[in-house]
């Protein structure tokens, strides 16, 4: 019976915790999305730059790549959202976790639908792993393939 309990608590905080912008969050207007995991927003006039904190979509010339841009697209583009800055990047980008107009948090949706890749480098956040990890094992999106490629692995060969 305590198992239950606990259960049902744990449930309950994430419920209530697990996926609620914070009060230091901000709401802004997505003008036009770059690809899986970046886009432009308006915010008080003025044009930003934000990054998804956490996951790392395939990148233009991948598998996937436009399924994940369409995906974001589709969820954010012409809406006003929710972004919680977790940090500044090097290119001023802001680095964040962003809910859709229904609270839905596009991280997370992004890794679920196999659409990213969890970003460990720069997360180590147990939802994100979560997700990933069952995605993979259901074979979603990009991991239906035989020999998937991780982002960084592609962004470092263009290098080379």
């Amino acid at each position: 019976m305590n198992k239950i309990k606990l259960f049902l608590s744990v449930l309950i905080a994430v419920a209530l915790f697990g996926c609620q912008p914070t009060p230091s969050s901000s709401d802004v207007f997505v003008t036009h999305v770059q690809d899986g995991d970046s886009f432009k927003a308006t915010e008080n006039g003025k044009e930003i730059t934000i990054r998804l904190f956490g996951v790392d979509c395939p990148e233009k010339g991948m598998d996937y790549a436009n399924k994940a841009k369409k995906f974001t697209k589709q969820a954010i583009e012409g809406k006003t959202i929710t972004y919680q800055m977790v940090e500044k990047d090097r290119y001023d980008r802001i680095i964040a976790r962003v809910y859709t107009e229904d609270g839905k948090l596009l991280n997370l949706e992004l890794l679920e639908n196999g659409l990213a890749h969890h970003y460990t480098r720069y997360s180590n956040d147990k939802d994100f792993a979560a997700a990933e990890k069952m995605a993979k094992a259901n074979k979603m999106g990009l991991w239906s393939m035989n020999k998937v490629v991780k982002p960084w692995d592609f962004r470092k060969s263009k290098r080379n």
